[in-house]
């Protein structure tokens, strides 16, 4: 059997409003808010490109497998916040996850990117997600309490790129 090919893409089309939404729905993680979310933030920045939103979309034989968006903090000269890393059910535990953050470390890097900046949830959910981050050369930098709501922390990872 062939493996299929990743292809990225750095941009966003209509459809993703709603396959961007459906992967991150399929992921079993973000509740419908946040789902709802995803489907602005595309809406956005095809309305308005220079909304500061980065994507990322990692595609296999032509098919949307994952995301990132991302963008530079303003006010700040290096800082950057990854606000999105999704790879949808059916892609998970081969590899697509770590491709994208790579991938997507590596453009921040380029635009002069020094610091990026994860954020997520400290419910016992998240563990895999908070793991990931480790393993992927991140350190856990700090923790605010009950920020999303009682007994759900928000934990923020860091990783100096260079």
């Amino acid at each position: 059997m062939i493996s299929p090919t990743i292809q990225y893409r750095d941009s966003v089309t209509e459809t993703d409003i709603q396959v961007l939404a459906q992967l991150t729905q399929s992921t079993g993680f973000f509740n419908a808010e946040e789902v709802e979310i995803v489907e602005e933030l595309v809406t956005e920045t095809l309305t308005k490109p220079d909304s500061g939103y980065l994507w990322l979309v990692a595609q296999l034989d032509g098919v949307p497998a994952g995301f990132t968006c991302f963008g530079r903090i303003p006010g700040s000269e290096h800082s950057w916040d990854l606000y999105w890393i999704v790879v949808g059910k059916d892609y998970q535990r081969d590899g697509l996850g770590k491709k994208l953050i790579v991938k997507t470390e590596e453009f921040v890097k380029h635009q002069g990117g020094k610091l990026l900046i994860a954020e997520t949830s400290g419910k016992p959910q998240y563990e895999s997600t908070r793991q990931f981050y480790l393993r992927c050369g991140y350190q856990w930098e700090a923790t605010i309490r009950d920020f999303y709501a009682p007994g759900d922390d928000k934990a923020f990872f860091i990783k100096q790129l260079g």
